[in-house]
C-alpha cells in the first residue's frame, strides 16, 4: 500500500461542526481506492475522521489507457457523433 504525503486542504468541513479538515495520514489500497484519516481544525472539535475516495466510473475517455483499470462509462456519458468538421473536438453537454 503506497502512502501519500498530501499538503492541500480538503475541500468537504467538518460534519460536526462545520470546521476546515486538515489529512493527517493516506494510503491507496489500489489504483481506485485511497483511504484518509482527516481531523477537524476547530479545537474545540478536534474529531477525527477516516474517508474513502473511490473511482466509480469514467465519464471521459482517457488518451492513455491502463490495461490494469477497467471502469464503466458513467451512466449518460457516451460521446456525442461526430460532425461533418471532423477537425473539431466534440463537447459533452449535460442535458442534450
Amino acid at each position: 500500500m503506497a502512502r501519500h504525503n498530501h499538503h492541500y486542504r480538503p475541500k468537504r468541513s467538518c460534519p460536526e461542526c462545520g470546521g476546515a479538515l486538515r489529512i493527517r495520514d493516506g494510503w491507496s489500497k489500489h489504483a481506485l481506492l485511497h483511504f484518509e484519516y482527516v481531523q477537524c481544525q476547530n479545537s474545540e472539535c478536534g474529531a477525527v475522521y477516516r474517508v474513502q475516495r473511490e473511482f466509480t466510473h469514467i465519464v471521459s475517455p482517457t488518451g492513455k489507457p491502463n490495461p490494469t483499470v477497467n471502469l464503466p462509462r458513467a451512466p449518460g456519458s457516451a460521446l456525442k457523433p461526430v460532425s461533418i468538421d471532423a477537425s473539431q473536438l466534440q463537447l459533452i453537454i449535460p442535458g442534450e
